[in-house]
């Protein structure tokens, strides 16, 4: 079967496509959540959350400039 067909869809050995419902199913609770990993042991689930939101905090603040100031070579 080709990637493109996702990984919620299986072929059958007649090669017509149905949906994985076991596999949709195990993974439904996961559905409209992130998951974060971290190398470092030691910090805790809120640490690792606040580490990620002020990260993505500063990739806005970065970004936003680049939008509104219209800069042209000399």
């Amino acid at each position: 079967m080709h990637p493109a067909f996702g990984r919620y869809v299986r072929q059958t050995r007649a090669g017509t496509l149905v949906p994985d419902t076991a596999r949709i199913k195990r993974e439904a609770h996961l559905c409209g959540k992130y998951m974060i990993s971290a190398s470092d042991d030691h910090l805790s689930a809120k640490d690792v959350a606040l580490g990620y939101k002020q990260l993505h905090e500063i990739e806005c603040v970065r970004r936003d400039p680049k939008h509104t100031v219209d800069v042209r070579p000399v």
